[in-house]
C-alpha cells in the first residue's frame, strides 16, 4: 500500500485560507489589536512620507523601529499587549477548531478555552524554554526542538492527559517529520516578511499571515490521521 503524501506548502496555505475564510468574523476578531497595530504603523509610514522623508528612509523605520513616532500611554500600551496575548490565546484554539473543515461558532472556541487555557499556556511555556535553552546552547538543537515541539499545543487541546503528556505526544508524532514541522512553521515566518515594505507590504504581511494561520493545526491532523492509520 502507497504511503500517504504529505500536503505541500501550497495546499497547507490554501487549505488554511479557505478554512480562515469560512470563519472570517472570528478571526478578524482575534487579530484585532495585529490589524489595529498594522493600521497605525501604515498611518506611520504615510506621515514620513508625506512630511517629506524618501521611501528609503521610511524602510529603515520599519527595520530598526526609529522614528518621530508618537508614544502610547505606558498603562494603555501595558492593556493593549494583555488583550493582544489573551486574544492570541484563543486564536490558537480558533485555529484548531477551524482546522477541523467547518463553520466555527464563538461559543465553541469558548467552551474548550474554558477548559484547557491553562494547559495550553503551561505547554507553551514549556516549549518556549527548551527553544530558548536549545538555541542558547547551540542553535540547531533549539531549531529541532521547534519542529519536535510545535504540535504540542494542539495535543494539549485535543487529547486527555496532563502537559508532560503533551509534549510527549508532540515528540512521538513528529518522529520522521521534524523538518515538514520546521518548515511548515518556518513559512510562516517568511509571509511576515513582507511588513518591512513601507504601507502596502504591511498590508500583504497581515492578510498572508492570518490566512495561513490554520496551517500548523492542519499540519497536526494531518500527522494524527497518518499515525493513527499507521
Amino acid at each position: 500500500m502507497a504511503k500517504p503524501q504529505l500536503k505541500t506548502l501550497t495546499q497547507l496555505f490554501r487549505e488554511s485560507y479557505q478554512a480562515v475564510k469560512r470563519n472570517l468574523s472570528l478571526f478578524v476578531f482575534v487579530n484585532v489589536v495585529t490589524i489595529l497595530g498594522t493600521a497605525w504603523n501604515i498611518g506611520l509610514d504615510i506621515r514620513d512620507k508625506t512630511h517629506g522623508s524618501d521611501w528609503g528612509q521610511v524602510l529603515g523605520h520599519g527595520f530598526t523601529g526609529s522614528g518621530d513616532y508618537p508614544h502610547v500611554h505606558g498603562g494603555l500600551s501595558v492593556f493593549f499587549i494583555l488583550v493582544g496575548l489573551i486574544l492570541g490565546l484563543i486564536g490558537v484554539f480558533l485555529s484548531f477548531k477551524a482546522a477541523q473543515r467547518k463553520v466555527v461558532s464563538f461559543d465553541e472556541v469558548w467552551e474548550i478555552f474554558k477548559a484547557k487555557w491553562w494547559k495550553v499556556i503551561l505547554v507553551e511555556i514549556i516549549i518556549i524554554l527548551f527553544i530558548l535553552g536549545g538555541l542558547v546552547a547551540l542553535v540547531l538543537p533549539g531549531l529541532y526542538l521547534i519542529a519536535r515541539l510545535s504540535l504540542a499545543p494542539y495535543v494539549a487541546i485535543d487529547q486527555d492527559g496532563d502537559v508532560t503528556d503533551a509534549i510527549r505526544k508532540s515528540w512521538e508524532m513528529s518522529k520522521n517529520h521534524a523538518w515538514t514541522i520546521f518548515v511548515t512553521v518556518f513559512f510562516g515566518l517568511v509571509l511576515s516578511l513582507p511588513s518591512f515594505i513601507p504601507v502596502v507590504g504591511k498590508l500583504i504581511s497581515l492578510i498572508l499571515v492570518i490566512a495561513y494561520s490554520v496551517a500548523l493545526p492542519i499540519r497536526y491532523f494531518e500527522l494524527k490521521n497518518l499515525k493513527e492509520d499507521g
